[in-house]
């Protein structure tokens, strides 16, 4: 068993960085995107949708949002820190990373948009694709960068739609709980 992990790491590593070599062009454009998967904007965009949903009437839904993007960010950093697995690059991931997130496994970042891709694409499908467009650009940003390898995406992407469908499909359920709260939100408006 120990020899199957040892090559699926070979593996990653030698698939990671063919992807990660690019023009200085498409390393700029890399940069944007992985950058613009960081935390603040997507929980800003998610607010946004908040309020905006607060003239649709789907109050909680996209409260439950936000706490499943923090679910979600939680598990994948309980992870990292169980697997302990090291960034591709320590130096060059110092540059955009938070102080103190030296593990990479799974991706924080794949989690985060695949939690919104998943979510955006079900309750909006005619604009939600555009989201998934972006979580696309981020990862492949991430590992052009050389913060993560093609394996912690691929985890982290696993673990953000897993959370988003589920999600989705729990809202009615959910909403029992998270109406009251959404109701006494926008009362505050």
């Amino acid at each position: 068993m120990a020899e199957f992990f040892q090559r699926l790491d070979e593996w990653d590593k030698k698939i990671s960085k063919r992807m990660g070599e690019t023009s200085p062009q498409m390393l700029t454009l890399a940069s944007f995107f992985a950058l613009s998967g960081n935390a603040q904007p997507w929980i800003m965009i998610s607010v946004l949708f908040l309020i905006l949903d607060v003239f649709f009437k789907h109050q909680s839904d996209n409260l439950f949002q936000l706490i499943i993007i923090g679910l979600g960010g939680l598990t994948s950093t309980i992870i990292k820190f169980i697997t302990k697995r090291k960034r591709p690059d320590e130096q060059v991931a110092l540059k955009y990373i938070v102080t103190g997130d030296h593990y990479s496994f799974p991706s924080g970042h794949a989690t985060r948009m695949g939690i919104t891709g998943m979510f955006m694409t079900l309750y909006y499908p005619v604009f939600g694709w555009i989201f998934f467009l972006w979580a696309i650009g981020v990862c492949y940003g991430r590992i052009a960068l050389q913060i993560h390898y093609f394996l912690d995406i691929l985890g982290g992407t696993i673990i953000g739609i897993s959370f988003g469908a589920v999600t989705y499909f729990l809202m009615d359920y959910l909403d029992v709980i998270l109406d009251p709260v959404a109701n006494w939100l926008t009362s505050l408006w």
